[in-house]
């Protein structure tokens, strides 16, 4: 089944991909563009899962503060790696 999923997978894709350049150039844009702001909400909301989750450690004396402010930081280097990923994209898009 596997290899199966693996073939038809790639396919999936080349057919997607023909279908919304079919619709012209601002249709793949628009794509594009929901998608980038779909994928800015769900690492959103994940990270507030995550550092709200790490609080309650926190509260709960299971970890310190030094590991809460690593949390965080890392936190803001995923989001700015995301971020610059996203500026990079549209300077050479």
């Amino acid at each position: 089944m596997k290899k199966l999923q693996f073939a038809i997978t790639p396919l999936a894709i080349i057919v997607s991909t023909a279908a919304h350049a079919a619709g012209g150039l601002s249709t793949g844009q628009t794509a594009i563009e929901d998608f980038k702001v779909w994928f800015f909400v769900v690492l959103g909301i994940l990270a507030c899962i995550y550092l709200g989750a790490k609080g309650a450690q926190l509260a709960s004396d299971k970890i310190q503060w030094s590991d809460f402010g690593q949390c965080v930081m890392k936190t803001a280097v995923v989001g700015a790696g995301v971020t610059l990923a996203t500026w990079a994209y549209g300077l050479w898009a």
